[in-house]
């Protein structure tokens, strides 16, 4: 859960610095892109995490 958390926290890191690229007209349409890979990324492994531990055992 920790690390689907600091998933989604450095996905808005990413879109700080990209807004600011894309501000000065050094930006591209990728910011965006991996903006929403990390943040969707994050937000599965912070919404299934529970999940998975019951499934599997308190092992994990």
């Amino acid at each position: 859960m920790a690390i689907g958390c600091i998933i989604l926290g450095l996905s808005f890191i990413v879109m700080i610095v990209g807004v600011r690229l894309v501000g000065s007209g050094q930006g591209s349409a990728f910011w965006p892109i991996f903006y929403t890979l990390l943040l969707a990324t994050g937000m599965a492994i912070w919404a299934f995490n529970k999940p998975l531990k019951r499934a599997i055992g308190k092992d994990v």
